[in-house]
């Protein structure tokens, strides 16, 4: 009874059932080779090399964020470097200015607020 019953729920709402006495089984031998070519990142131009070093100097932290960004979306490589450069030697500049308009004594809270 049951049976006849999903028979016929299953026949007038569209579905239909499938019995099958024997195994379905699809015999394929498929060789699938994936190969990845990957380039080699374009070298910066000396020129870009100024830009990236001056971006980092004068934009600081926000140069750096700005080169880890565009070289994570372009192919050149050794943005982020040159960017790091420039805020380096801005730090270099900063504390140095720092040691010598404070007299010669130099601690760590004339810079630093926490510290």
């Amino acid at each position: 009874m049951k049976k006849k019953l999903l028979t016929l729920l299953f026949g007038i709402i569209g579905f239909t059932t499938t019995f099958a006495s024997f195994p379905v089984t699809e015999n394929t031998n498929t060789t699938e080779t994936i190969t990845w070519e990957q380039s080699e990142p374009e070298p910066l131009s000396n020129g870009e090399k100024a830009l990236w070093f001056f971006g980092g100097l004068l934009l600081t932290w926000i140069g750096v964020i700005i080169a880890i960004i565009t070289q994570v979306s372009s192919k050149k490589k050794g943005q982020i470097k040159y960017s790091l450069f420039g805020f380096g030697l801005f730090l270099l500049f900063i504390f140095t200015m720092t040691y010598f308009l404070s007299g010669g004594s130099f601690e760590l809270r004339d810079i630093f607020i926490f510290a």
